[in-house]
């Protein structure tokens, strides 16, 4: 096989700078399997023997494939890397040394279905979590409950994208932060921005969820190298499901609670309040025409509507300081009188007897009378 002219390199393929990060740690994980499971030390020595003609990119594809069949990967997984494949072949060997007829037909597609769907948490389960949470967790647990982001959206916002208003904030996402591409608002309430300002107490960072390996020994609080970086996705999910564990909120065969789920939570508390479906897309950043249109969306409108209807129903007033006023009955409360009224003669007795010589014996042995009898009708009282 020739190579064409009209290609690029594997390394160009996968640092493709038109698709978000999430997507380029795709194919390089793609590229990584294809090597590996085709007992390939790299991808390169795999190339260099396709251009020999001594294996084909349809060989080696349907080896990866049946592979990820084989290890137990979800149906939707096996087909984002199948139809990956094709356009990999085409930047790499070139159009004309690649067809997708014959793709399709020595690698056909299979079933296409999702073995799991997403368990949304109740508002009371949602409390449960947020009240055990830490502060940086309950943060980051509100913040997604309030605003429907996807985690990495989230978890890419700076300090400086939320901007405070009377009572709850507006929090700023650029197009080139979104997967859609599309500049868009969200909104958290008071009391998740109190507990992201707790969580940041001592922190140095730009972001709203600053990394664990921002913590170092310079000055700013930042690594050696004076990155800053975000909480990563993986250690956000790894603390959320232990959230769900702990709230026994536990993923069954086919149900599965994950950070996405906040999401979908999100929606469904935002549609009950009747707040405008085509704003809810708005905000969620849904890719659908309703998301399509966020350009022509007047987002005043939106913050208003959002403010007026949804701000109370995202407080979930979690350690609010409760005070229960309980008032003593007046019978009671004399019987308690007379008791400590009591206990305080017998203090002095025992600690100065010689004070209460002239009155005798009598007088201590009524006094116990009088403070046993005492106190066995509390009792009775008490178990009455």
């Amino acid at each position: 096989m020739i190579a064409s002219r009209d290609t690029i390199t594997h390394t160009d393929w996968q640092n493709e700078t038109t698709i978000v990060s999430a997507s380029r740690k795709r194919r390089e994980r793609l590229i990584k399997r294809l090597a590996e499971y085709n007992g390939y030390p790299s991808i390169d020595t795999l190339l260099a023997d396709i251009l020999a003609d001594k294996t084909t990119p349809y060989s080696v594809s349907k080896r990866l494939i049946d592979e990820l069949r084989k290890k137990g990967l979800a149906p939707l997984s096996v087909a984002e890397s199948r139809t990956t494949l094709p356009g990999f072949w085409e930047s790499v060997l070139g159009a004309e040394n690649f067809s997708r007829k014959t793709f399709d037909r020595l690698i056909p597609a299979g079933d296409l279905y999702a073995i799991t769907s997403k368990r949304i948490p109740t508002i009371e389960e949602l409390r449960t979590m947020l009240l055990i949470a830490g502060p940086r967790n309950r943060a980051l647990l509100g913040f997604l409950a309030c605003t429907g982001l996807r985690i990495g959206e989230a978890l890419s916002r700076k300090v400086s994208d939320i901007e405070e208003r009377q009572g709850y904030a507006r929090v700023n996402l650029k197009a080139k932060d979104t997967k859609g591409k599309v500049k868009r608002y969200a909104f958290i309430t008071a009391e998740t921005l109190r507990w992201i300002k707790e969580s940041r107490k001592a922190e140095h960072s730009d972001y709203v969820f600053p990394g664990d390996g921002n913590k170092g020994p310079t000055a700013q609080g930042f690594k050696p190298t004076g990155k800053d970086k975000p909480l990563s996705r993986n250690g956000a999910c790894i603390a959320l499901d232990t959230l769900f564990n702990r709230a026994e909120l536990h993923s069954g065969e086919d149900e599965i609670f994950t950070p996405h789920s906040l999401r979908t939570f999100a929606d469904n508390q935002m549609a009950r309040t009747g707040f405008d479906r085509k704003f809810i897309a708005a905000i969620i950043g849904h890719k659908s025409k309703l998301a399509a249109e966020a350009h022509y969306i007047d987002w005043e409108e939106v913050e208003s509507q959002w403010a007026d209807k949804c701000l109370e129903h995202f407080t979930w007033k979690i350690h609010e300081p409760t005070v229960q006023i309980i008032k003593t009955p007046a019978p009671q409360q004399a019987e308690l009188d007379m008791l400590r009224k009591n206990m305080q003669t017998l203090a002095l007795y025992i600690l100065n007897p010689q004070a209460f010589k002239e009155q005798g014996e009598r007088t201590i042995q009524k006094l116990l009378a009088e403070l046993t009898e005492t106190t066995v009708q509390g009792q009775s009282g008490i178990v009455e």
